[in-house]
C-alpha cells in the first residue's frame, strides 16, 4: 500500500512537474519568440513609416520638378517676346528705322535725337540700360494720333516720360487749341521717352 502510494504520490508529482515545465518552457517561448517577433514588427512598423514619410516627400519634389520644368517651358515660350523688347545696343539702326518707317506711314515729319549707349559692359543684376530718345515730330492733328497709337505698339519697350503739343495757330486762349485741333490743323509735338536696350 505505501508502495502504491508513492507510485501514486510519484506520479502526481510528475504530473505537476510536467505540467511546471510545461508552463515555464510556454513563458521562455512567449517571451524569446513572440516578443521578439512583437519588437521586430514594431522595428519593421517605424521603418516602414520612415519609408512612406521618404517617398511621399520625394513624391511631393518630384510634382514639384515637374510643376517647375511645365512653367520653365511656358517662360521660355514668352521669352523670345520679352526679348523682342528691348533694343540690342550693337543694332540701334532697327529703332531708328522702325520710327522712321512708322512716321513716313502716317505723313509725320520726324527729328530723332537718340543718346546711342555705350558698349560698356552691362552688371551681372541689370541686364539692360535706359537711353532717352526725344522724338519731335510735326504733322496733322489725326496723323499724330494715329502715330502715338502706332508709337505705342511697337515690339519695342518705350516709355513715355512727357509729351508737349504746340499748335501753329494763333492761339488766344487756353482752350482756344482744343477748339482749332480739327483733323487738318498741323501740330508740333515733342515727345521725351526712355528705350530699354540689352
Amino acid at each position: 500500500m505505501q508502495l502504491l502510494e508513492l507510485s501514486k504520490l510519484n506520479y502526481k508529482n510528475k504530473i505537476i512537474f510536467n505540467i511546471s515545465i510545461s508552463i515555464i518552457l510556454m513563458v521562455l517561448i512567449v517571451y524569446f519568440v513572440i516578443i521578439n517577433s512583437i519588437l521586430n514588427i514594431k522595428k519593421m512598423s517605424e521603418e516602414i513609416n520612415k519609408n512612406k514619410i521618404d517617398l511621399e516627400e520625394k513624391f511631393n519634389r518630384g510634382q514639384s520638378i515637374t510643376e517647375l520644368s511645365k512653367n520653365i517651358s511656358k517662360i521660355q515660350q514668352q521669352l523670345s517676346v520679352f526679348d523682342k523688347i528691348f533694343i540690342d545696343k550693337n543694332n540701334s539702326l532697327d529703332l531708328i528705322t522702325t520710327l522712321e518707317n512708322s512716321a513716313d506711314k502716317y505723313n509725320i515729319t520726324q527729328k530723332i535725337n537718340l543718346s546711342v549707349p555705350e558698349n560698356k559692359d552691362t552688371s551681372k543684376d541689370k541686364t539692360y540700360i535706359i537711353v532717352p530718345i526725344t522724338l519731335e515730330t510735326s504733322g496733322k492733328f489725326s496723323d499724330q494720333m494715329n502715330y502715338l497709337i502706332n508709337l505705342e505698339t511697337l515690339n519695342y519697350q518705350i516709355n513715355i516720360n512727357s509729351i508737349k503739343m504746340n499748335s501753329s495757330l494763333n492761339k488766344n486762349s487756353d482752350n482756344n487749341f482744343l477748339e482749332n485741333s480739327d483733323n487738318n490743323s498741323i501740330i508740333s509735338v515733342s515727345i521725351a521717352a526712355d528705350t530699354y536696350w540689352q
